[in-house]
């Protein structure tokens, strides 16, 4: 994914990304998101927890 400046061309930010996600407690997952690439032409690492829980009412008891 990268995002470019319409005005100038220059590509302010380049990012590939991997995420690794397991079934966690209840509805929803949990995993760890890594990511590296450029920003400003420097470049970027890191990595963060994630955390998914659907909250949509079709999956209460109530349903309402």
């Amino acid at each position: 994914m990268s995002l470019t400046d319409p005005a100038t061309g220059e590509r302010i930010i380049s990012i590939d990304t991997a995420t690794d996600l397991t079934y966690g407690l209840g509805a929803g997952y949990v995993g760890n998101h890594r990511y590296r690439g450029t920003f400003r032409g420097e470049p970027i690492t890191g990595n963060a927890y994630l955390e998914y829980i659907d909250c949509r009412d079709h999956l209460t008891a109530a349903g309402t």
